[in-house]
């Protein structure tokens, strides 16, 4: 039978800043615990999963530590196998930050070497395309599509935050491995797939930071071209960031219009 000491277990191996606020936890446990109470043959599948044959605390938290101990493992290979299948994350994840401050290189590095006249956020269309774009573009994996549950409850362990808008039923989903990868790159929506990007490259600091900036800059500037070149007008966002990475060299001394010295 499930209690409320296996749900902190639970918590206790999701993302260390979850685990640091212990007000919004009391809450989260309790719903977890309720949702748990009413599908009790989901905590014996649970239990199963991790090779758990009792409701010892310490099985259960062995059982926890290794299935994510071999899922981030399994998740290593993926990320090289996914830079493969999809060429434009290698674009996108191959511009490196040289400073802890994100937004200090995205100004210094990027918006400061290029601006462009008569062109601005609105031109790249609703606020949230660049996610939508990142988004699009993971969808298309094959290798993602088919996550194995150990990995897809890792991924699901370390994005869950008990801010965003549960139904608590969607936990129990997510701990036995049946969430779709569509539905783990809704989590949180922009802020979930920043995360994402994170734990499938751990290998890359602030990867969906970078990701997602990079697009929202190379939509900007694919906005601008178009105004000049008529290739540009008709492609799709994600066309327009690939062209734009294409032809990185050639057009940021064409159009870099605040040089820097």
């Amino acid at each position: 039978m499930v209690t409320h000491r296996h749900i902190q277990v639970i918590l206790a191996h999701t993302h260390p800043q979850l685990r640091l606020n212990k007000t919004a936890s009391f809450s989260t446990i309790q719903k977890i615990y309720n949702a748990f109470k009413t599908a009790p043959q989901a905590w014996e599948k649970f239990k199963t999963l991790l090779g758990v044959t009792s409701n010892k605390i310490s099985e259960l938290h062995e059982g926890l530590q290794n299935i994510l101990k071999y899922a981030k493992l399994q998740l290593r290979k993926i990320s090289a196998k996914l830079l493969s299948e999809i060429p434009i994350l290698s674009d996108l994840l191959g511009i490196t930050v040289d400073t802890k401050d994100l937004e200090a290189w995205v100004d210094t590095k990027v918006f400061s070497k290029m601006s462009f006249k008569g062109t601005s956020f609105l031109d790249i269309g609703p606020i949230d395309m660049p996610a939508k774009v990142l988004d699009d573009l993971l969808q298309k994996s094959i290798v993602l599509r088919t996550l194995s549950k150990p990995a897809k409850i890792y991924l699901f362990l370390m994005m869950f935050n008990p801010s965003w808008d549960w139904d608590y039923s969607e936990f129990i989903t997510g701990v036995l491995g049946e969430l779709s990868f569509s539905d783990l790159a809704a989590m949180g929506k922009q802020e979930g797939l920043k995360n994402l990007l994170s734990y499938l490259f751990p290998q890359i600091p602030f990867a969906g930071e970078i990701a997602l900036k990079v697009i929202q800059f190379a939509l900007i500037a694919a906005a601008a071209i178009s105004k000049t070149q008529d290739k540009v007008k008709n492609l799709s966002p994600a066309q327009r960031v690939q062209f734009f990475l294409n032809r990185w060299s050639e057009l940021e001394p064409k159009y870099k219009l605040n040089p820097q010295t």
